[in-house]
Order: structure tokens, then sequence, then C-alpha cells
């Protein structure tokens, strides 16, 4: 039987997972046309997304040196904000426990981010940081207007784990966050209403980059930058991109689309 073992590439968790399917799955698998339509039905067994992945099969275990492991899980840092509101004594709660954390000398457990690293968020909260995605720290936090924002850096994409646990510990707070990670093309956010995150589009150049609201801000921003007008649609605009830097090699403009999830 071929497709014996399948290598997972998950850029959230920043590691490589190694599935070696059972014969009955192997069989199950014969029967799509596309194998990654079988993928799909084994996520939730194996714990990952095809969203959040690469994949590859094989019909023997590949032996992976130590340097290949170390290459698969160097992670591209991924910008994470959090927004948290609700009831505001359980705010508060966790600004309490932000600034416990920020005033400690040391770590409640030690770890390669220092002392605001997520599982010391997680520890606090009463979770098992082995349970949760912690591959990150809290750059800087401020309670304004009623509103909690908690900016981190984080490995490949948000940890959401930490988010559930906030809203698991304090039930009347909701957690909104947007990502941001421009190496492989995650830009997300759970604010669907755009209370918070109301940008929809985000315009990387090699100088600046900038959110934008509508696709009409982005196609003038692309039009000014290629000095002709183009019209407001993403297929016209990544055309006239594609072409500028086609003609100015020195230059880069990518045009990312923020998904709601």
């Amino acid at each position: 039987m071929g497709n014996k073992f399948v290598y997972i590439l998950d850029f959230c968790l920043g590691c490589l997972n190694i599935i070696e399917l059972t014969d009955e799955e192997q069989i199950e698998s014969e029967q799509y046309d596309d194998f990654e339509d079988f993928l799909s039905t084994i996520e939730d067994k194996y714990g990952f997304k095809l969203s959040n992945c690469q994949w590859m099969v094989s019909d023997e275990l590949k032996s992976i040196n130590t340097q290949m492991e170390r290459r698969f899980t160097m992670p591209n840092w991924c910008d994470c904000t959090y927004k948290c509101v609700g009831d505001l004594k359980e705010v508060k709660a966790i600004y309490k426990v932000l600034k416990s954390l920020d005033k400690r000398k040391t770590s409640i457990i030690e770890n390669g981010f220092g002392k605001m690293w997520l599982g010391n968020l997680v520890t606090k909260l009463g979770g098992d940081w082995e349970k949760y995605r912690c591959r990150g720290a809290i750059i800087d936090y401020s309670l304004d207007d009623e509103v909690l924002t908690i900016n981190q850096y984080v490995a490949w994409c948000e940890q959401e784990g930490v988010r559930n646990i906030i809203e698991e510990k304090f039930p009347s707070v909701k957690v909104y966050f947007i990502e941001e990670e421009s190496g492989c093309g995650v830009f997300s956010t759970n604010d669907t209403s755009g209370l918070f995150f109301p940008e929809k589009y985000w315009v990387e150049t090699d100088c600046e980059s900038n959110y934008f609201e509508t696709m009409e801000e982005v196609a003038n921003c692309i039009s000014e930058i290629v000095n002709r007008e183009i019209s407001p649609t993403m297929k016209d605009l990544e055309e006239a991109v594609s072409q500028y830097m086609d003609d100015n090699e020195d230059c880069y403009i990518a045009i990312h689309e923020i998904s709601f999830v």
C-alpha cells in the first residue's frame, strides 16, 4: 500500500508531525481522488488543520537528522493583539494578573521568553501550560476605556489556547484578536463586526506597510505606487503589482486580505 506515512509541517505549532496511517485509513484514502480531501477527514483525530500546514507522504519512514529537525521547528514570528472586553471587574482581574507577572523579578517557570511568557499567564490562570500553545510572550498591555489590550509576539500564529483559558476563567470576557505573520501569509481576526479591528487588507512594501478598510483604499495606494489608475478588484490589483515588480526587480509589494475565523 502507498501513503503509509504522512508528514505534517504545522506552522502554528512550529513542528513536524509524522503520522503512520492504519491499514484501514490507507484503504480509505484510496477512495479519494485528491489525497488532501482524505486528510481533511482525519484533522481532528490527529490534531492538525490543513489551513495551517504543508504535507507530504511516503511509503517508508524517512529519517530526519538533527539539523533538518531544527530547521523545521524554527518559527516565523507573528504579531498578535488581544482586545479583552466584558464585565469591568473581570477585565481588571486579568489586568491585575498581568501586572503581577510584570512585577516579578524572575519567571514563574523557566523558559526562553522571560517572565511575560504566555505559559506563565496560563499557569497564573490555573491552567497547565503543557496542554496549551504558549510559544510566545507579551510585549506590552494596557487598560483603557474598559478595554484590555494585550500585544504579543508568538510563533507562527495566535496561540488560541491562551485566549480560550482567559474566556474560561472569566466567563463575561470576550477576547477579540488579530494575527499578522507575513512569511506564510497568516492574517486573520475573529472580530467579524470590525469593532476593534475594522481593517480588511494589509499592503506590504519594501518601504512601509499599511492597513486599509476597503478595496478602494487599496486601489488608491497601489495606483499611487505604480503611477497609473487601477480598478478596485483583487485580480486587477494583483496583476498590476506583478507587472510592476517584473519591471522593478528591487521592489516588493504584497496585498494581504485579512480573513475571519
